[in-house]
């Protein structure tokens, strides 16, 4: 399977690594490689561990070196540090609004929690913001998005996910947010909300590759909601554009898909 026109597919090396848990395979990775992880890595880095042995530590350390020279690590860990406990109440209360409102209605910007005050688009305000200013714009069109899921599939045009300057921060955010805020994102509802974005094949790889334990399960759901071999419905090429590029981060369940896709859509 290839993977998706456009879709830069984080490291396999890197990938398979921190789905074994295998640190020490990351020594002598090229910074390049190890960028679209940094979310994953910092934590490992930065937080406080809840495994206190010494191999983890060890671990840690080895991490911390990996990281430490890659500029953007000081924009994570300025992430992490956001008052989450006061941005998960906010971000209920705009999903109460979204619920309030229905799929079909367009939220006004006057109306949002997370993105009140706006003074320009939400790529200029993303952009021009502090961590929690930048976790709230996205956190409120994501809520958004993923309030539509029952609605029919259709692309999403935010102007926060188009410009390809911005896409690594964005995802970034992303998979921060994801980790912290994991009830209000359950992962396999914001894998379909991405994928209702242009570059949804993108973030959705970034945000993989940085939960690497739900790799598989969000996967199989994938290849089960979107047939694989469509690629005629627009529901379909987005679909088939991610399933083609998680594969090629994670090789190995190239063969699994096609047998899943078999079954599930009873291809002879």
């Amino acid at each position: 399977m290839e993977p998706a026109e456009h879709v830069q597919v984080p490291s396999p090396r890197v990938f398979s690594a921190l789905l074994s848990g295998n640190v020490e395979a990351l020594k002598g990775c090229p910074e390049q490689d190890l960028r679209p992880f940094l979310p994953c890595l910092s934590r490992i880095a930065l937080c406080a561990p809840t495994d206190t042995s010494d191999a983890w530590q060890a671990s840690r350390l080895l991490v911390h070196s990996l990281v430490i020279g890659i500029a953007e690590t000081n924009d994570i860990r300025e992430l992490l540090s956001v008052d989450f406990q006061e941005l998960k109440q906010d971000a209920k209360k705009e999903q109460r609004l979204l619920r309030k409102l229905g799929p079909a209605e367009e939220r006004g910007a006057s109306q949002s929690v997370l993105a009140a005050s706006l003074q320009e688009s939400l790529a200029i305000e993303f952009e021009r913001g502090d961590a929690a200013r930048k976790m709230r714009l996205l956190l409120s069109e994501i809520l958004r998005i993923m309030n539509q899921l029952s609605s029919p599939f259709k692309l999403d045009h935010s102007d926060l996910f188009q410009y390809t300057y911005q896409l690594e921060e964005v995802a970034d955010v992303l998979c921060v947010v994801a980790v912290e805020l994991p009830s209000l994102l359950p992962v396999l509802q914001l894998s379909e909300a991405l994928l209702r974005l242009e570059r949804g094949a993108f973030l959705l790889c970034r945000l993989l590759a940085n939960i690497p334990d739900y790799f598989n399960q969000t996967l199989d759901h994938l290849v089960e909601r979107g047939d694989p071999l469509d690629e005629v419905s627009l529901n379909g090429r987005c679909y088939t554009a991610a399933i083609c590029s998680l594969c090629a981060m994670c090789p190995i369940r190239a063969t699994h898909v096609q047998l899943l896709s078999i079954r599930a859509h009873n291809h002879p």
